[in-house]
């Protein structure tokens, strides 16, 4: 859904439960929901991508390379999903999208929501 907004509406969950940690399932959708609509109008190709066990919220297309992106609802960053797929595919650029500050660490580039 390209609104947020109406998204969350549509859902009948209140802010309270999502931002005291009562739904943390919603929480996870609407973040990513909210990250695919920033992420749409500078590439019109959105991939999701599972592989073994492991997900990749986001694949993103530039140029030759593929980005993964990982979207983070928590303040926890643990990024399994993003480090395997970085190991399996040898990924140059990854992108972790969350509430933490900016950074750099292990190929990973953290930007902050």
């Amino acid at each position: 859904m390209n609104d947020s907004e109406l998204l969350s509406g549509l859902s009948n969950i209140g802010y309270s439960e999502i931002l005291f940690g009562k739904n943390d399932m919603y929480k996870r959708v609407l973040t990513e929901n909210y990250i695919a609509c920033q992420l749409y109008p500078y590439s019109k190709e959105l991939h999701f991508y599972m592989f073994d066990k492991y997900d990749a919220d986001f694949l993103i297309k530039e140029d030759r390379n593929i980005i993964p992106v990982e979207v983070k609802s928590e303040r926890r960053t643990n990024s399994k999903s993003l480090n395997e797929y970085i190991k399996k595919y040898c990924s140059i650029h990854s992108i972790r999208i969350s509430s933490n500050n900016f950074g750099y660490k292990n190929n990973i580039r953290s930007v902050f929501l």
